[in-house]
């Protein structure tokens, strides 16, 4: 395992809670901020998607990202599954890092996939500009993000 340098931990590292729901996203999200008094910085329905295929119809009005700060470091992050992919309660959330450091960022997701599973290789999407997602040895998922010179 590479032992990252410490200078990067707190300046090039975001990690924000990633939450999955089957279909109350909004009502979740809309409910969360009250409780933490802030309005939501992303909101995108899947029918508001550029790319990608088309959704289901009882999809397209569904959450496919929504975001809010709920403190000055720390993001509440999310989504709607698809039909395909339900989530259990109680097992829906994943840990996103967003990092500004593409070779810190590889090194990163390689470490985590050690003894654990990489569910989606990294690839670039339409929100970054590498993505991927890993199971780690103990369980946790992780959803990584290399964007290059800022956070998401």
């Amino acid at each position: 395992m590479h032992v990252l340098n410490p200078r990067f931990i707190n300046d090039q590292i975001q990690v924000d809670p990633y939450l999955s729901f089957n279909g109350n996203c909004e009502e979740a999200f809309t409910w969360y901020k009250g409780i933490f008094q802030t309005e939501f910085n992303s909101f995108v329905r899947y029918k508001e998607m550029t790319e990608g295929p088309l959704m289901l119809e009882q999809k397209q009005n569904k959450i496919i990202y929504i975001s809010m700060p709920i403190s000055d470091y720390v993001y509440l992050t999310g989504a709607d599954t698809t039909p395909e992919m339900p989530v259990q309660m109680g097992e829906n959330m994943v840990l996103t890092l967003t990092l500004t450091d593409e070779d810190q960022m590889r090194q990163i997701f390689l470490n985590l996939a050690e003894g654990g599973e990489i569910l989606m290789p990294l690839q670039q999407t339409f929100w970054a500009d590498l993505y991927g997602m890993i199971q780690d040895k103990f369980g946790i998922r992780w959803r990584i993000n290399y964007k290059l010179g800022h956070y998401i």
